[in-house]
């Protein structure tokens, strides 16, 4: 691994997928339980465990497109499904403001909440959870060195920026 190839320097380094959850609840549970007994055999040794999460980060991007494309055919069965109908159909994720016809159509993802705020110009997910990672000797040390954004069982650090 290339951060083994420098082990005399340590630093930190951002993730937006967080470590995998030590006693995952639902979604996160059925995924970690699916990677590590099904998938990546791999992935339960000391040496194969991933600590950043990419596979988790990877399973909810796929997630968003194929709730992007069953929001598109519930709303518009008339639009063929195109990239550029599912891309705009991704802002309809989203947490609902008040209103007795709406509904919360946010996703709870591996990683965190997703939630794209309604906005029709936001490409990004309010508050998407950020970690602060460190790596020293050429291991990435076990746990949290900060952390941004919306996450079960995680709270953002008092220096994170407000969402925009």
């Amino acid at each position: 691994m290339a951060r083994e190839q420098n082990r005399a320097l340590p630093y930190y380094y951002l993730s937006f997928a967080s470590e995998p959850a030590t006693d995952p609840q639902g979604l996160a549970r059925d995924f970690y339980t699916t990677l590590d007994r099904t998938l990546f055999l791999f992935e339960q040794t000391e040496r194969g465990r991933s600590f950043d999460g990419h596979a988790a980060l990877s399973y909810d991007a796929a997630l968003v497109m194929i709730t992007a494309t069953a929001y598109l055919r519930e709303t518009s069965a008339n639009v063929p499904v195109t990239p550029g109908a599912v891309w705009r159909e991704i802002t309809a994720i989203h947490t609902s403001r008040p209103d007795d016809h709406q509904t919360n159509k946010y996703i709870e993802g591996v990683t965190g909440t997703i939630d794209y705020g309604g906005d029709i110009g936001r490409h990004v997910p309010e508050a998407k959870p950020v970690s602060v990672l460190r790596v020293e000797g050429g291991e990435v040390v076990r746990g949290l060195q900060g952390f941004c954004g919306m996450a079960a069982g995680h709270t953002s650090d008092g220096w994170c920026p407000a969402d925009s």
